[in-house]
């Protein structure tokens, strides 16, 4: 190997050379960038001053510009004055001009005065005298005046540069109030600018100045020609930024009209008059020329490289005398010899750098005592624990193991298994498999965890191991191999074979048991269904019971209809006879208008909301006061005729018919006719009241099997079993519904038998005579149905009871006792559930049951 002070160029490298290196580019590097700086901030300092004197020659010409245009605005205030005092009425007068006069010869750069109407704002008189001028308007020229928002001071107004066509050249106008008009004067520009000279502060020339009006356009420039054009100089943002905020801007930027190259523009802003000021200078001329900062740089920097050198040279040598005592020791330490002393140092550093290597020594010494120690005391731990051990490198080469591992490997010293690979390994066969397991670890980086090998060991024999794989790191988190725990599980494997004929065992006899399982739970089957038969008996017999107790009383309500309509036949046999006989030839015998009144009679009398009902006697003398007030003949028998035709409510219509004799005669013979309709009507109420009976008992009796489920309407099977019941009812029992219209999911003719048991048992506990409340509400998702009676209560010890079978308070024809027991049976059917509670005066049975919801998905039979 390679010495490491030795180059590739085959130089020994020293301590003194690498120190003589470093410390003169450091140096160097060093002293060229404070070179740098040094030039960097010399460059700036001049570029800061060249900047801020440009500034203030800015600001001075704007000052300059500033001072011109008060002496011209003290001019025109002077004028003001001396109008707005009165002295004068006519601006023409000789004693205003000559003041004008002597005004403008003070101030040569104005033109003309002119004297504004303040109300016309046409032009009364101007200085000198030019009457061309009277009457121009100069609205234009004038500023809008605010009385309540304006200044204390008379503003004054600057207008921008233009021509007039009084003067030949372009003016500009200062204006400003006089008492009630204007005052007005006219500047030539060049005049007012013609002192305006070119910039130069101390040795700075700067290479143009310029100024121009609040639209940007030139007014001043050394160059005529320019001016001449009104070059507009916005494209210059600090001649735009000032024009836009007023106030001081620089920018840099090319401009032809200043000559070639880039260009320092400062700009200030003037007072009055509105304008900017400028002063231009070349970006160049702020600088020092980049040729100086180089030849200078190269100086400075020759001679810091060759101090440099020298210095670093002369501590080098001395660096090097200084250490090579320790690097001697070091080089014994290397080979092992640790008695190789350090002599004592004339710097105190190196002196606790001696002392310190020392230590240092001893330190490693004991060191190296403990580590060889500390491995002989873990090698014994890894060969004394019960676990085979086993490393490899990344390219699966057997790095180490433990004493267990080595025996199966047929070894006897670690050191002839490391090197080797899984198929030197007497289980060669399986070699391929494990190291793709190997690998596999590796490659992801986690831990692979029971992993059960069988394999072939040294001395020939098979065994069973549990393994598991980590990745082996290194202390910077890389994965440098693979560390594996293999334990013998040979045993485990014996005893799992053991376990498995067990099973087998213990499977054949599971399936006898099964087998007998099933003939028993046959039996159980046959059972259950001859219980439910004998479940269905009991429920017809108990349905038996109370229709033979219901019997009598529903002859009697069939019985009462047919007894009216058998009387009605008899009627209308009758009252037939007499029209076929009299009232037909009668009608046919009526002219056209009294047959009409004869059939209007009969419409209006079949279409009274009384028809078919009898009047009170009370009513029909009332009837026969009226007839009387109103003059009608014999009022008792035309009120009594009234009443068989149910024609009272239309009296106010056939007043006039009973005057008249004729139509008396007509309404009596209506009568037949009203007395056949009124016996169909007796017979067709009649056979409605036998047909619901008759088909609330069909309801009761036929329906279709249990198992069949639809929509229930609770109301409506109520009211059946009320129908039923009616004759038990009519006497003493007031029936109060209190119906919220709610449906259920279940089988109607289940039901049914439970509300016929409730409401039976209620009506039998309260003697047939009392209050009988019947009471549907959705509570959530169920429907609650209660049966309230106010009877004299179920005593508390009988309470447990009630649901047991046969179990009964009731005379023998009233009952066996299995009412309540059956209805609990059909409403666990059902899904629902049945409580009750008591209290003298007031028993309420209460069966709950599923609601039925529109997205409840339909059902025709118990799953």
């Amino acid at each position: 190997m390679k010495h490491p002070g030795i180059r590739e160029s085959g130089k020994v490298r020293t301590l003194g050379t690498y120190f003589t290196y470093r410390t003169t580019i450091t140096l160097v590097l060093l002293f060229g960038a404070l070179t740098l700086i040094t030039l960097f901030f010399l460059q700036r300092s001049m570029k800061n001053q060249v900047l801020s004197l440009q500034g203030s020659t800015t600001k001075i010409l704007a000052e300059e510009l500033r001072v011109r245009g008060s002496s011209l605005q003290a001019a025109l205030k002077t004028a003001a004055e001396y109008w707005a005092s009165g002295t004068f009425s006519d601006p023409l007068a000789e004693g205003f001009q000559t003041f004008g006069r002597a005004l403008i010869q003070s101030e040569p750069s104005l033109l003309s005065l002119w004297i504004v109407d303040g109300v016309t704002y046409h032009v009364k008189g101007a200085i000198p005298a030019n009457r061309t001028m009277l009457g121009y308007d100069c609205s234009f020229l004038l500023p809008v005046q605010s009385v309540t928002n304006g200044p204390r001071t008379t503003p004054i107004h600057w207008s921008s540069i233009g021509m007039n066509p009084f003067f030949p050249n372009p003016v500009f106008s200062i204006s400003m109030k006089a008492g009630g008009d204007y005052c007005i004067g006219w500047v030539d520009p060049q005049l007012f600018l013609q002192y305006f000279t070119f910039p130069k502060m101390g040795e700075i020339e700067f290479k143009s100045f310029f100024a121009c009006d609040g639209e940007g356009n030139l007014l001043v420039h050394p160059d005529p020609r320019f001016v001449a054009r009104r070059e507009n100089l916005r494209s210059i943002p600090a001649v735009k930024d000032t024009l836009k905020t007023r106030s001081p801007s620089l920018s840099v930027l090319e401009h032809s009209i200043f000559g070639e190259g880039r260009m320092i523009f400062t700009t200030a802003p003037v007072e009055e008059p509105p304008w900017i000021v400028g002063v231009v200078q070349e970006e160049a001329k702020t600088t020092i020329p980049l040729r100086a900062l180089a030849t200078w740089g190269l100086v400075f920097l020759s001679f810091f490289s060759l101090f440099s050198f020298f210095t670093a040279r002369q501590v080098s040598h001395s660096l090097e005398k200084e250490f090579k005592p320790f690097a001697d020791s070091l080089e014994a330490i290397a080979k092992g010899n640790y008695s190789l002393p350090i002599p004592a140092q004339g710097f105190l550093e190196l002196e606790r750098l001696r002392n310190s290597f020392q230590s240092m020594v001893e330190a490693v010494r004991e060191r190296e005592r403990e580590l060889a120690e500390t491995n002989t005391f873990l090698r014994t731990v890894l060969d004394t624990i019960p676990v085979e051990v086993f490393w490899k490198d990344v390219n699966l080469k057997y790095q180490g193991c433990n004493r267990l591992f080595l025996h199966d490997a047929g070894l006897e010293k670690v050191e002839d298994l490391v090197g080797l690979d899984d198929y030197a390994m007497p289980w060669k066969e399986e070699a391929e498999q494990y190291r793709a397991e190997d690998r596999e670890v590796m490659e992801t980086g986690q831990a692979r965890v029971g992993l059960a090998h069988s394999h072939i060991l040294a001395d020939g024999s098979r065994c069973w191991h549990l393994t598991t794989k980590i990745p082996l790191r290194n202390p910077e988190g890389e994965i440098v191999g693979v560390l594996g725990t293999t334990v013998d599980i040979t045993t485990l494997k014996e005893r799992e074979e053991e376990i498995r004929a067990l099973n087998a065992e213990l499977e054949r006899r599971v399936e006898e048991r099964t087998r007998d399982l099933q003939k028993a739970n046959e039996e159980l089957r046959n059972a259950l269904s001859t219980l439910s038969q004998t479940q269905e008996r009991l429920l017809q017999a108990e349905k038996l019971s109370v229709l033979g107790q219901l019997s009598a009383g529903i002859a009697h309500e069939l019985n009462t209809p047919l007894g009216a309509i058998l009387s009605s036949v008899h009627s209308l046999t009758q009252l037939m006879d007499h029209f076929l006989q009299k009232e037909i030839p009668y009608f046919y015998c009526l002219d056209p208008e009294d047959r009409e009144f004869y059939l209007w009679v009969l419409k209006l009398s079949r279409s009274s909301p009384y028809f078919g009902t009898l009047p009170s006697e009370e009513e029909v003398s009332n009837l026969a006061d009226r007839l009387r007030t109103e003059g009608i003949p014999d009022p008792e028998e035309a009120a009594e005729l009234l009443s068989d035709l149910s024609l009272s409510s239309y009296l106010d219509l056939l007043i006039p018919g009973l005057q008249d004799l004729s139509k008396r005669e007509i309404l009596q013979h209506t009568t037949h006719i009203v007395g056949v309709f009124r016996s169909f009507g007796v017979v067709e109420l009649a056979a409605q009241k036998a047909s619901s009976v008759v088909k609330a008992l069909r309801r009761y009796l036929q329906g279709g099997p249990k198992t069949e489920r639809g929509v229930v309407e609770v109301e409506q099977d109520l009211e059946t079993v009320l129908v039923l019941l009616q004759n038990r009812l009519k006497d003493g029992v007031q029936v109060i519904r209190r119906y919220e219209g709610v449906q259920v999911w279940g089988s109607s003719e289940a039901l049914t038998q439970v509300w016929l048991n409730l409401i039976t048992n209620a009506l039998q506990a309260m003697e047939y005579r009392g209050e009988l409340i019947l009471e549907t509400r959705k509570v959530g998702n169920e429907v609650h149905v209660s049966v309230i009676d106010n009877g004299p209560g179920v005593p508390e010890e009988i309470k447990p009871f009630i649901f047991e079978p046969f179990f009964t308070t009731k005379k023998q024809e009233e009952g066996v006792g299995i009412g309540l027991q059956i209805c609990r049976t059909i409403l666990q059917e059902q899904g629902g559930r049945i409580s009750f509670e008591s209290e003298p005066g007031r028993t309420k049975f209460t069966v709950i049951l599923p609601a039925f919801e529109p997205s409840t998905p339909p059902h025709t039979s118990c799953p």
